[in-house]
This record gives structure tokens, C-alpha cells and sequence, in this order.
């Protein structure tokens, strides 16, 4: 009894703690690393690898640079262009509608970007908006119920497919960025209300910065309709308006530019502009191309995954599949979201097809969490390498400024454009269409090329008449004096029977010439002299 007593007793119980103190938790790794999941780890190689693989494209020859002049524009004057500033001032000089600029934010964003960090920070920007594209989509198919690696897969898809467009630094590439975030916000919308919050803001930015934007309410409208009319043929309830909520939110969200709801109307008309038939990217899908065999590639698998899938295909992803499939079959510069939305549809169906192969293992658990810690130090390790390999980012690290020729792709007329701005002309000029925009920048908006890429601005007769000085018209003069041209900026390639009539001329003076180009001044016609070619056609 009085044993009984003694241990019960606060002293006892107090000297005991003292005589066995609590044993203290050993330090663990997971303490101060976090920890990194397989998964993660093979986002992070895959992201790592879009960014490498985007970073060595140049800035090519396209309208990349005619963007780049708006922005200069619009960053120099404060405001907003009214018309075409850097078109050729031809007769008959008549508007082809109310000019709007869509892309105006994109256009600003890039020349400050241009401005502070100089070209190289935009072929950095072009690999990370790859790199936020392909993420953005990983996270949309994992939304659909996909194991990560099955996402991390379609990531890469996405990139494979988009690479013929890929490569290039344009505003379009912001609907790249976009576009899957609109899969992820369908993804999530029948167990999340947070898509209502951020779409509407994101297509505020999106209507600014690039038109696809439309295509963006294409496929939110399409899904949310064929949806509904889907579940209200069965016996669910559909009871649910947050979706067409999110429409209508959306469509106003986007009506906030400075065209206002007009902008709507302007872009879904654009691809009807008949200069446009005449651009390859916007010609049919080639079969015999690098699109066109990743395009087709695609459709045999779709084939493949509709027999073998377990899983029942939505009527939205049968109709979004047909209807993009049908625009890249028109158009090649539909193939960009076609890679974005093929990924999202089929990459769930296609794991179906093997789903035990795709079944997760418990892995064994280490009482230092090592594993976890290893692959965060890998992931870190890897994003160090390719911050260091790529052109970019490691112009940035080195402080080693890149000289043009090494920035551009090769086909860019450096040289001409260098000896009009030494020269210091001003004036309208002929040349090649993919040349005019690095033209104008490099003249600072001096030199205004009778097309450059901007061509649905131009009106069909001056379009007409561009390619009939093109392709060498025995009439050329005429036509360069009817349209006010100075000057002739000739690609020895691709212009090569109007060069031999022009090196025979007498009114053609040749002020620079290489072995990519030819500049050419227009003389004035003397009292009496016909404005013809010399015959030699």
C-alpha cells in the first residue's frame, strides 16, 4: 500500500523525468531542403529541356521586327497608332478599314524588354514563354485526372507537334501561353469556383496582347455548350449556370482594349483579307512538310487511341478535335493550337489504353527522407546547367553582349539595312515582303516598304502590283512611279529577273550590292523618257 502510494506521488513522477529525459528527434535533411517528388523532378528536366532547346532559334526575318517598330512607336509617342505608320504612302491612298492594332501591349512589352536588356532578352523571353506554355499544359492534363507523368508526356507533345511555329519570336506567342490556361480553368471548373476569378482577367490581357484570344472563347464556348446539351440528353441534373457565367464574364473581360467590343469583329474577320492566301504560313497544311508529318502523325495515333481507349470520349473533345483539326488543315498557322489541344484531349485516352502500366508504387520511406532530398539537389543541379549552356541566359550571367549576326537568322538582310541607315535614306522602297520589317527598324522608321508583313493592311490593287515588281513585270517603272517608290532593296535570289532588268536600266543607279542583295536608287525620268523596262524580258 504504501509502495503504491510512493509511486503515484508528484516527486516520484518528477524525478523520474529527470532520471529518463525525452530522447531528442534527429535532424533530418527534410529540415532544411524541401523535398522534391518524382514528378516534380521530371517537370523540371522536361521544362529545362523546352528552355534549352528554345533559346538556340534566332530571331528570324518576320514580322517579329514590324512589331518590335510598334512598340517603338507607341513607347516614343504615348499612345496608340491611328493608321499604319510605317506603310508606303501610295496612290490610291485610300483606307481598307478602321485601323486597330490588337497586339499593341505585346508590341510595347517587347521593345521595353528590347530596351533594357537589348535583342538577347527577347530570345530569353522566347524560351521562357515556350517553357510557361508547355508548364501551363502539364498542369491542364494532370487536371483531367492524368498521372504526372503522363502530363509531363504531354507537355512534351505539345512542343514536338508546335515546332514548326514554335520557333518563332512573335506576340502570337502569348497565346501560346494562354491557351492551355483556358484548358486548365474547363479542367477545374466542376470541382473549382477559382476559374471564375482568373480567366476573366487573363482574356482581359490576352485581347491585348494577341487575337487568338478568340479561339480562347472558341473553345471555353464550344466545351461549355456541348456539355450542357450533352448532360441535359441524359437523366443528370444540370442545374449548374457558373459555366456560362464564365462565358459571359470572359467575352466582356475581353472588351476591354481600346477597340472595345469592335475588336471581337475584327478578329474573327481578319483571316479573310485576300493578301493573306499569298502568305505560306497562312496556305493549306502541306502534306510533304515537317506539319504535315507531325500533323498526320497525330491523326494515326487518334485512330489508334479511339479503339483501344477505355475511357468514353466527352462531346466536346470530339468536337473541339474535329473543328481544329479541320482549321489545320486550311490554314498551317492553325498547327500551333492543334499541338496545345490534341495533348489535352488524347493523353488521358491514350494511358487508358495500358493502365496498369501506369499505376503508381509506394516507395520506401528513408528516415532521413533522402530520396526527396536528391532530387531537389538534381533539379537545382539541372536548372543551373542550362541557365549556363543556354545562348541567352548565359549572355546574361557573363555580362557578354552578342553581336546581331549571331542573334539573327541568316536570311536577314543586315548589311543592306546597315548601308540605308548609314546613308541615312528616307523615302518608299521595294523589297522583299519578309525583309521590310527589319527594314524599317533598322531605318528607324525612315525607310516604308511599299508591303511589308503587316499585309492585311494593304489593299488588293497595291498588293497586285507588288507582286507584279516582284515576279519582274516588264512594266516595273511604271508601276514604282505610280506607288512613289525611291528605292529598290533586291533579294539576288529570289528577285532574279527583275535584277538582271534593273543592273540594265539607265535609271537605276546601284548605290550597295552583295552577295545576298542589291540597293537601288531610283533616278528621276527625263523630260520624254518612257517609263519602261529595257526589253530584256
Amino acid at each position: 500500500m504504501s509502495n503504491s502510494t510512493a509511486s503515484n506521488s508528484p516527486a516520484a513522477s518528477g524525478s523520474a523525468r529527470d532520471i529518463f529525459p525525452p530522447v531528442p528527434r534527429p535532424i533530418r535533411s527534410s529540415d532544411y531542403v524541401p523535398q522534391t517528388s518524382g514528378a516534380t523532378l521530371a517537370a523540371v528536366v522536361a521544362l529545362c529541356g523546352v528552355f534549352l532547346l528554345t533559346s538556340l532559334n534566332r530571331l528570324n526575318h518576320t514580322d517579329f521586327w514590324g512589331h518590335l517598330c510598334y512598340g517603338r512607336w507607341i513607347s516614343q509617342s504615348g499612345q496608340l497608332p491611328s493608321s499604319d505608320p510605317f506603310a508606303a504612302r501610295t496612290e490610291p491612298a485610300q483606307p481598307a478599314g478602321r485601323f486597330v492594332n490588337v497586339p499593341w501591349l505585346a508590341q510595347w512589352s517587347a521593345y521595353e524588354l528590347y530596351r533594357l536588356g537589348g535583342p538577347q532578352s527577347l530570345v530569353f523571353a522566347h524560351a521562357a514563354m515556350a517553357m510557361a506554355g508547355c508548364g501551363w499544359l502539364m498542369l491542364a492534363i494532370a487536371a483531367r485526372g492524368v498521372r504526372p507523368g503522363g502530363a509531363v508526356a504531354g507537355g512534351l507533345v505539345m512542343y514536338l507537334l508546335a515546332l514548326p511555329t514554335m520557333g518563332t519570336v512573335r506576340p502570337q506567342l502569348w497565346g501560346v501561353v494562354a491557351f492551355p490556361l483556358v484548358l486548365l480553368g474547363i479542367s477545374l471548373l466542376p470541382r473549382r469556383s477559382h476559374p471564375m476569378f482568373w480567366l476573366p482577367v487573363m482574356f482581359t490581357l490576352w485581347a491585348n496582347l494577341h487575337g487568338s484570344f478568340i479561339l480562347g472563347l472558341g473553345v471555353l464556348a464550344i466545351w461549355v455548350l456541348v456539355s450542357a446539351w450533352h448532360v441535359g440528353q441524359s437523366t443528370e441534373d444540370v442545374g449548374r449556370w457558373r459555366p456560362f457565367w464564365l462565358i459571359a464574364l470572359c467575352v466582356i473581360a475581353s472588351c476591354l482594349n481600346p477597340a472595345g467590343p469592335q475588336l471581337l469583329v475584327q478578329v474573327a474577320s481578319f483571316g479573310g483579307n485576300p493578301a493573306l492566301e499569298k502568305i505560306v504560313e497562312w496556305g493549306p497544311l502541306v502534306i510533304k512538310s515537317l506539319g504535315g508529318v507531325l500533323f498526320f502523325g497525330s491523326l494515326l495515333v487518334t485512330c489508334f487511341v479511339i479503339r483501344r481507349s477505355s475511357r468514353q470520349f466527352q462531346a466536346g473533345e470530339v468536337v473541339l478535335l474535329i473543328i481544329f483539326g479541320l482549321f489545320s488543315l486550311i490554314s498551317l498557322r492553325m498547327l500551333v493550337w492543334w499541338s496545345i489541344l490534341w495533348p489535352w484531349v488524347l493523353v488521358p485516352h491514350l494511358l487508358s489504353c495500358w493502365p496498369r502500366r501506369w499505376e503508381t508504387q509506394d516507395e520506401p520511406e528513408y528516415p532521413d527522407a533522402s530520396r526527396g532530398t536528391m532530387r531537389t539537389l538534381y533539379a537545382l543541379g539541372c536548372i543551373l546547367v542550362v541557365l549556363c549552356w543556354s545562348p541567352s541566359s548565359r549572355a546574361f550571367i557573363t555580362g557578354q553582349t552578342r553581336r546581331m549576326g549571331e542573334l539573327t537568322s541568316s536570311d536577314t538582310p543586315l548589311y543592306v539595312a546597315d548601308q540605308i541607315r548609314w546613308r541615312k535614306l528616307t523615302g518608299n522602297v521595294f523589297c522583299p515582303l519578309d525583309w521590310g520589317d527589319f527594314l524599317i527598324w533598322r531605318s528607324d522608321g525612315a525607310i516604308k516598304p511599299l508591303v511589308y508583313s503587316h499585309v492585311h493592311l494593304v489593299q488588293p490593287e497595291v498588293w497586285d502590283d507588288y507582286l507584279r515588281i516582284y515576279r519582274g513585270d516588264r512594266n516595273w517603272t511604271q508601276l514604282a512611279d505610280q506607288h512613289g517608290l525611291n528605292y529598290l532593296v533586291l533579294s539576288r535570289t529570289r528577285n532574279d529577273t527583275l535584277r538582271r532588268d534593273v543592273e540594265q536600266h539607265p535609271r537605276a543607279s546601284i548605290l550597295y550590292q552583295d552577295e545576298q542583295s542589291l540597293l537601288v536608287q531610283l533616278l528621276t525620268a527625263a523630260p520624254g523618257q518612257t517609263n519602261q523596262a529595257s526589253g530584256s524580258l
